[in-house]
């Protein structure tokens, strides 16, 4: 699911930076194509259409997100700049 691409992410960022809060993990995560997350480099595929929406593996938008929380401030800001808040 996709919050366990998001705990995972968060992981990866730590265990890179000694100390990290997970808080601000992401900002080793660079943003591309309008999106709020990017390309995430050990992932074989994308989480996000380039308007920033979760996909699925058939690169269709995700009509349920489960435990999207896991990606932090970013998704949280991402989410207040277009009206979900």
């Amino acid at each position: 699911t996709v919050g366990v691409d998001g705990s995972n992410i968060l992981k990866q960022a730590k265990e890179k930076k000694e100390g990290l809060r997970l808080t601000d993990a992401y900002d080793n995560v660079k943003a591309d194509k309008g999106g709020w997350i990017g390309d995430v480099d050990f992932l074989d595929y994308a989480l996000t259409d380039n308007e920033g929406y979760f996909i699925n593996a058939d690169g269709k938008r995700s009509r349920v997100i489960h435990q999207y929380d896991r990606f932090g401030r970013p998704i949280e800001q991402w989410l207040e700049k277009n009206g979900f808040d």
